[in-house]
């Protein structure tokens, strides 16, 4: 179970972007059984709401002040 737990904090706040882990899922998921453009109009509709959470804006800061990002899920 410790293993478990342990591979599953990967993908989680603070180690990861929540919000943008479940958008990848979303898209990979419904993507697949869509046609190839409504798929990727999923895929844009889901990205502009990932550059509008708080955690776009930690992550592109963290990353241009060259730190660890802190995630929070929102």
């Amino acid at each position: 179970m410790k293993q478990v737990m342990d591979y599953a904090r990967q993908f989680t706040t603070p180690n990861k972007a929540s919000r943008a882990v479940g958008g990848i899922k979303r898209a990979v998921q419904t993507g697949a059984e869509m046609p190839f453009e409504s798929a990727l109009a999923l895929e844009r509709e889901l990205q502009q709401q990932l550059f509008q959470s708080e955690d776009a804006k930690e992550g592109l800061d963290a990353y241009v002040n060259k730190r660890k990002a802190n995630f929070k899920g929102k």
